[in-house]
């Protein structure tokens, strides 16, 4: 209400066991690329909204989702916002592999270095699909070099969290890094005491693309 943006809570397949999942690789037959890129047409035919600013943000498996819109449906989501999610081997391979380069898609990613179910060093198992990317520092400064970054901003918050804003001569505002030491498999927000509220800074970043 207050910043003048809609959410919209999409919700994933249920697997077997009745957990929710996104294909945010290939492990699965589900198009959900095709899914969320439907769902903001169908949105955007019902009702006023900016379709040059449309973004993803997920946490943990929604995170993996976000990124792997970045790498297949940029036409659409113009930004993404992960937390505690990496990339899934498949959207690695797409990103490093596609020819021509994909476009650089504005990137923030939020991540702990004591999570010990998306470790923050690239060791995430590969059973079910959801391992093979390298580590976290790898995949930012990745996504750097496509947007012809040269150099780092970093701020320092308190309760150990560390950001760093690689930015061009042009632009500040294109891949953000927040690594919070100590923090585990969590959102961030007041009663965490991280020194950073997620919600907050995800608009932060997604406000200025």
């Amino acid at each position: 209400d207050t910043e003048g943006f809609i959410v919209i809570h999409p919700e994933g397949t249920a697997d077997d066991m009745g957990f929710q999942f996104w294909n945010s690789g290939d492990f699965s037959e589900v198009d959900d690329v095709g899914f969320l890129s439907t769902l903001i047409d169908t949105i955007a035919s019902e009702y006023n909204i900016n379709t040059d600013r449309v973004y993803s943000m997920g946490m943990s498996n929604g995170g993996f989702m976000s990124y792997t819109l970045a790498c297949e449906a940029q036409n659409t989501f113009k930004a993404i916002a992960n937390v505690t999610g990496t990339m899934s081997e498949d959207s690695w391979n797409t990103l490093t592999m596609s020819n021509p380069p994909i476009m650089g898609t504005p990137i923030l990613h939020i991540h702990g270095t004591q999570d010990d179910v998306v470790p923050i060093d690239g060791s995430m198992s590969v059973v079910g699909g959801w391992g093979g990317a390298p580590p976290v520092d790898s995949i930012v400064s990745y996504w750097s070099s496509i947007h012809n970054c040269n150099a780092i901003d970093t701020l320092f918050y308190p309760q150990n969290t560390t950001a760093y804003r690689y930015h061009s001569d042009t632009d500040s505002n294109k891949v953000w890094y927040y690594k919070i030491d100590g923090m585990g498999h969590e959102w961030p927000e007041p009663s965490t005491s991280y020194g950073i509220v997620a919600s907050e800074v995800i608009w932060d970043f997604f406000s200025k693309q």
